[in-house]
């Protein structure tokens, strides 16, 4: 126990002592009393401190939690909606937008101005099956023999008087590689029907094959620039075909809408 003295006298004096009864000075608070009360100040101060720093752990765990869970919802999302990406090597032109199917199993770049449609859409049934049983029918007709079980997935047509189309079906029998596939489509076709063809690699790093027919060949009314891609899915051919004495006109538009398919799967 701390001793008090005088301030005066230097005498000792008790705690309770208001005047020395020594000198009769009078004395200064007792100074154990201000020692208690400066030690309640310090555990006042430690408790707010520890108050304060429960506060900021809280809310270093709470931004933590919401940062994890923003970050699985963008990977969620990621999962859910494939990523549209275009080869830096395709030039496109400015106005041209890019189309996704109704499953997200490929995406393909097509001038604004183009009416296109899937085959969720109304005006399918009609369309579809009008463009099926004339030229969209020649256009994918040397397929049928490998695949028979052909399905239109996508229609896109130009609105001016090129009467330009592309049409994009899918086949989940016709699983060979692009090299057999081309092999195989001379076998089933008339001499100088596919005029030139060649193997190359798409935006995903994978080979395709790109042909180039005229249809018929005796005497051609329509003339296609044709793509073969194996996808792990799905097998897609996306024939893009225009009246052949109309076809130089969108030659380059046929070989940027090539240039841009991707499949998503």
């Amino acid at each position: 126990m701390t001793t008090n003295r005088c301030e005066n006298c230097g005498q000792p004096v008790l705690a309770s002592d208001v005047v020395c009864w020594h000198c009769g000075y009078k004395l200064s608070p007792h100074k154990e009393l201000a020692a208690g009360e400066e030690t309640a100040v310090s555990v006042a101060d430690r408790s707010l401190l520890e108050d304060l720093s429960l506060g900021v752990l809280a809310g270093y765990a709470g931004l933590t939690l919401l940062v994890m869970v923003l970050f699985l919802l963008v990977i969620h999302n990621l999962g859910q909606k494939p990523l549209v990406t275009v080869s830096a090597d395709v030039p496109l032109r400015p106005g041209w937008v890019p189309v996704v199917d109704t499953d997200q199993s490929f995406s393909v770049y097509l001038p604004r101005q183009w009416k296109w449609l899937d085959r969720t859409a109304p005006e399918w049934t009609e369309e579809g099956r009008e463009l099926m049983a004339g030229v969209g029918e020649t256009a994918v007709l040397p397929w049928q023999p490998l695949a028979p079980d052909l399905t239109p997935l996508l229609l896109a047509r130009s609105e001016d008087d090129n009467n330009a189309f592309v049409l994009v079906v899918g086949s989940s029998q016709l699983r060979i590689a692009p090299e057999t596939a081309v092999s195989r489509l001379r076998q089933f076709l008339p001499p100088d029907t596919i005029r030139s063809d060649a193997i190359t690699e798409n935006i995903n790093k994978l080979p395709q094959a790109i042909l180039f027919l005229e249809l018929p060949p005796d005497a051609p009314v329509l003339t296609c620039q044709q793509l073969y891609i194996p996808a792990q899915n799905n097998t897609y051919i996306l024939a893009a075909c225009a009246p052949t004495e109309r076809y130089p006109r969108v030659r380059q538009t046929f070989q940027q809408i090539l240039a841009s398919f991707q499949p998503l799967s």
